[in-house]
């Protein structure tokens, strides 16, 4: 495996794949300089190594480039590694792949999701280390009061954008 920098409408992402299996994701920014200095947080904090490739031609990042020119990805066509993180932190993100595109759930859905019905805060943490966001997405799960928090680079305004992206989205698929 290693990092595939790429650019989106949204600015420049990278994710940590080889052709059939992702283990990681950084959300678009401004510049590829902050897209490294997120990957480089990642390798860290976690056993991904570092090795980065420009010329690509892999389906997740078509269908990640797609999902931010507005395009409604209803199925992201590729295995997930989540083997290195917790099993309660597993079981989080699995529930969370389950919301349906332009659909929300709050941290205590998930909780009972998971038959844990008063662990939303740890539900908060786990996605907190969510290492692939978007395919993961993290960003429909909201506090009961509000939007919730959001890690990933951009932070909560981020988080609405992409839940006003889906918004649209979903519209059309009324319709």
């Amino acid at each position: 495996m290693c990092w595939y920098l790429f650019y989106s409408p949204w600015g420049w992402a990278a994710v940590n794949c080889d052709k059939k299996t992702l283990s990681a994701m950084v959300l678009p920014t401004p510049s590829p300089f902050y897209t490294f200095s997120y990957i480089n947080k990642f390798s860290k904090t976690e056993d991904i190594p570092r090795k980065f490739v420009f010329n690509h031609n892999i389906k997740i990042i078509k269908q990640i480039q797609s999902y931010f020119k507005g395009e409604v990805i209803l199925n992201w066509d590729v295995n997930l590694n989540l083997d290195k993180l917790p099993v309660f932190t597993q079981k989080v993100l699995n529930c969370v792949c389950s919301i349906p595109y332009g659909e929300t759930r709050t941290y205590s859905d998930i909780a009972h999701c998971i038959g844990l019905p008063n662990s939303y805060r740890a539900i908060g943490q786990a996605l907190k280390r969510n290492p692939i966001p978007l395919i993961i997405p993290c960003h429909r799960v909201l506090s009961k009061n509000g939007i919730g928090g959001f890690s990933a680079p951009g932070g909560v305004q981020f988080k609405m954008q992409l839940l006003e992206l889906e918004r649209k989205g979903r519209s059309y698929l009324l319709f």
